[in-house]
């Protein structure tokens, strides 16, 4: 802890970095379940959640592999509306965000995706739960049988309904070419993937063929 500043005495960087580590240490709050902790309008929220520690929710953020700390707006059902699955709102009429979203497939989940996602009492996270992962890519080198390349993930624009780069990107694996052939960089794929080795598949029009 840094220790107290009287009248007079110099503020030095190391004792303002340390204040800035507690401060982004207090910040960083977790719960366990039946514990749930929400951001709104009025500040951070500590509450009993739901009885099943699941919750329905749509990505604010990207979740990259291993990243904890990521927010989603919580969904809730209402039979009334053209589009039942709605935003839940706090006291304030504003969308409750959810804290606390973490990936555990070491996988890529983009912002606006809606998942179910689970309480993780020991990592005090939402996990989502995705069963399989695809995504829309070019590549971004050429990828030769057996090898593996980068590719850039697109994705379609809410507003225009386009397809456009994400501005996000993956490793894949090739396991479909034939030996000795290869895809261009620049090439449209699918990727997929692959739950057990965590790893993302590539899939094109001209793959085995």
């Amino acid at each position: 802890m840094p220790r107290h500043v009287h009248p007079g005495d110099p503020i030095t960087a190391g004792w303002a970095n340390a204040v800035s580590s507690e401060l982004r240490r207090a910040a960083r709050i977790t719960a366990a379940y039946p514990l749930q902790i929400t951001a709104g309008a009025f500040g951070i929220n500590i509450a009993l959640a739901g009885d099943s520690g699941f919750d329905l929710v749509e990505l604010i953020d990207t979740v990259h592999a291993n990243d904890i700390d990521k927010t989603a707006t919580l969904f809730s059902f209402d039979s009334t509306e053209t589009d039942p699955w709605i935003k839940s709102l706090d006291g304030s009429a504003s969308p409750i965000a959810l804290a606390h979203v973490a990936d555990a497939q070491q996988s890529l989940y983009l912002a606006g995706e809606r998942h179910l996602t689970f309480w993780h009492p020991a990592a005090g996270q939402r996990i989502p739960i995705p069963g399989v992962q695809w995504h829309f890519g070019k590549l971004n080198e050429t990828l030769s049988a057996g090898g593996s390349a980068t590719v850039e993930v697109w994705q379609v624009n809410s507003g225009s309904g386009d397809h456009e780069d994400s501005t996000f990107s993956v490793t894949a694996y090739d396991w479909l070419l034939s030996s000795g052939d290869s895809l261009a960089s620049d090439t449209p794929v699918m990727i997929i993937q692959h739950l057990q080795s965590k790893r993302w598949y590539v899939f094109a029009a001209n793959c085995g063929s």
